[in-house]
């Protein structure tokens, strides 16, 4: 299986284009899989610089319904013609951060002419042999305080985000992985949900840990983050971050892990 960063915020390469997103293509052997398309239709020039072909992907999955994994989307459907897109059902609520000048919408783009290549998901399933969407968290172990300016509308009340609309993707082979997005919902809750569905932690755990305020930039206080470390340590796998975890975040996190974790910038390739 190989893992190649298509875009994230800082690129392994000068040749590459990096923006405040995310897109990971995912080669298993049976399937072609693209997670997350990033802020804009950079992460398809970068394919094109990497070798890999968008027209190839026969799956995608998008995280959840923010503008930096879904904006890419309407590129996506001009590179493949075919490739069914899953979506959580309520990646198409109203979401914003709140500014001191107010909320600022970060939802997705209008999708209505690609409806008929979406589809909608809820909840926990399987959606193909060994790639099962892991959704319906319920824990708070390690909630990142972060989350608190991310907000959805609901009729005239912006209330603080639930993140309904976060799913990840495992898929299980000779090494198994976990893609989490951003991991809005604490990437401990995640892991355990993953246990609860398929009956094992993953080998390989990649995505954002959202442990950086996205108004601020601040992180989380460094307590927190050497307690996350240990916790995340007991887990047999190995993780790759970057995006919404923060420079200091990792680099705290790393002193704690240390081979147990890896930066995974744009144009970085893994192979499992």
């Amino acid at each position: 299986m190989k893992l190649t960063v298509l875009i994230e915020n800082k690129a392994a390469r000068d040749d590459l284009a990096a923006e405040h997103g995310l897109s990971v293509y995912v080669e298993t052997g049976a399937h072609n899989v693209l997670v997350d398309f990033g802020d804009s239709g950079a992460f398809a020039d970068n394919a094109e610089v990497l070798g890999v072909d968008i027209s190839k992907v026969d799956m995608a999955l998008l995280s959840h319904g923010h503008y930096d994994h879904g904006n890419g989307l309407p590129r996506f459907f001009k590179e493949n013609a075919t490739a069914p897109v899953y979506v959580n059902r309520f990646s198409f609520g109203k979401f914003f951060i709140a500014t001191p000048k107010g909320p600022h919408y970060i939802g997705l783009p209008r999708l209505d002419e690609y409806r008929d290549r979406l589809i909608l998901t809820e909840g926990s399933s399987q959606i193909a042999d060994g790639m099962t969407i892991i959704s319906d968290i319920s824990g708070y172990e390690y909630y990142s305080s972060t989350n608190k300016v991310l907000k959805e509308k609901l009729g005239e009340e912006y209330i603080e985000d639930p993140f309904r609309h976060e799913q990840s993707l495992f898929i299980d082979g000779e090494r198994s992985i976990l893609l989490a997005g951003c991991a809005h919902r604490g990437i401990v809750n995640i892991l355990q949900r993953c246990i609860e569905v398929v009956g094992k932690a993953p080998d390989i755990v990649l995505g954002g840990f959202h442990l950086s305020n996205p108004r601020s930039g601040a992180s989380l206080s460094d307590e927190e983050l050497d307690s996350l470390a240990a916790r995340l340590l007991e887990y047999p796998g190995v993780f790759y971050t970057g995006h919404c975890t923060g420079d200091y975040a990792y680099e705290r996190l790393k002193l704690s892990m240390g081979d147990r974790l890896f930066y995974a910038a744009g144009g970085t390739s893994f192979e499992f």
